[in-house]
């Protein structure tokens, strides 16, 4: 059940009542998730109100409805408010019994927020491969300098004999391998740069958890959110092309 509560006490409570009920009408396995817009304790909560009231009702239907909420590993909080001067920890995964009997040591964490105000939260259960990615062309690379150069020496440095269209292919998988390890190269430098930028972002949002940040600071704070911005436009770009969305 994906859950976006409302912000009325009475209204929460309400729909309190209805899960509880459906929990009841239903014997299956359930997984209660999304923006819950409540906290439990005042811990989960910087520079807001606490309503006890709100907090004692929630408690209270967690209790009644057998349901379950793992740790929370990663951050404190998962909304962020006026650049990290109000924070909360208003989403979450609660679970039934039955869930948690057949994953008791399942992993909740939540991931980069980037540009948003919530964090994406993930539950991990299991480990899935799905082997090698193949080999794909995308546009993308072509705004890369780097790729000519790469593509160019190649050509320059490729020896073979034999037919025509023998030679064509050979020059065509040299190409290619070429490319590939280009590639890997690239994405191997985007990733230490975008984990590079994702660390800086989480070390200033555990400053903000303290204290406002300093000038210099939220410069800083841009700066590797553009990074990852510009980042994440690419590898969009190419999930597009992936989809083949026309």
């Amino acid at each position: 059940m994906n859950i976006y509560a409302p912000q009325s006490t009475n209204a929460k409570r309400a729909l309190w009542e209805h899960i509880r009920e459906q929990k009841t009408t239903c014997g299956v396995i359930w997984i209660i998730l999304g923006d819950f817009d409540q906290v439990r304790s005042t811990d989960e909560r910087r520079s807001c109100i606490f309503d006890p009231t709100s907090a004692a009702d929630f408690n209270t239907f967690i209790y009644e409805a057998n349901l379950a909420e793992y740790q929370m590993n990663g951050s404190k909080f998962t909304r962020w408010l006026d650049s990290g001067k109000k924070m909360s920890k208003l989403d979450r995964m609660l679970v039934c019994d039955k869930f948690w009997g057949l994953w008791p040591t399942a992993s909740l964490r939540t991931l980069p927020r980037n540009l948003s105000d919530h964090c994406p939260l993930i539950l991990i259960t299991t480990t899935n491969d799905f082997g090698h990615i193949p080999f794909k062309f995308f546009n993308t690379w072509l705004s890369k300098p780097s790729l000519d150069g790469v593509v160019r020496s190649s050509v320059a440095s490729f020896f073979c004999t034999g037919p025509p269209d023998v030679l064509l292919a050979e020059k065509l998988r040299s190409i290619k391998n070429a490319i590939k390890v280009w590639s890997k190269k690239n994405r191997e430098d985007e990733n230490r740069s975008l984990n590079t930028s994702a660390d800086e972002l989480k070390k200033l949002d555990l400053v903000c958890e303290n204290r406002d940040l300093t000038e210099n600071e939220r410069e800083v704070y841009d700066d590797h959110k553009n990074n990852i911005n510009m980042i994440n436009d690419t590898r969009l770009k190419e999930l597009h092309q992936k989809s083949r969305v026309k």
